[in-house]
């Protein structure tokens, strides 16, 4: 599996996150939201490689999700039906999901709540010149 329709695709295979390379035959899209997904991890502490991901490898991993700029991080829950993982938002897709949007807030001049990190109800970003 290379992307989704606009999208990159990720999986929790043992423990991993896991994304096919950008530089394969036909290339992949080079998305900045696959990008960020890949800094982050490494910022937390999730282990990541970029290596081929078969289908198999897909249907079987603990976690699945696809990033793009428009969703940021999207679980995915089921496949063809059947449940990925517990068929549940994992613990990964929901550490990678606010890790980003924390640095888009952060990036952004965007308020964030002191106790939980995240975007303060009703904050709104400052004008950049």
């Amino acid at each position: 599996v290379g992307e989704g329709t606009h999208t990159n695709v990720f999986a929790v295979v043992d423990d991993t996150l896991v994304t096919p390379p950008i530089d394969v035959d036909p290339p992949i899209l080079h998305g900045v939201t696959r990008a960020m997904v890949a800094e982050v991890a490494e910022d937390a502490a999730i282990p990541f490689a970029e290596r081929p991901l078969p289908v198999h490898e897909l249907l079987e991993a603990e976690e699945v999700l696809i990033t793009s700029s428009r969703k940021i991080v999207a679980a995915i829950v089921q496949i063809d039906g059947r449940p990925v993982g517990s068929g549940a938002i994992g613990p990964v897709a929901r550490s990678v999901y606010d890790r980003c949007l924390q640095r888009i807030a952060n990036e952004c001049g965007i308020a964030t709540s002191p106790t939980t990190g995240r975007i303060a109800a009703g904050a709104a970003a400052e004008p950049r010149a």
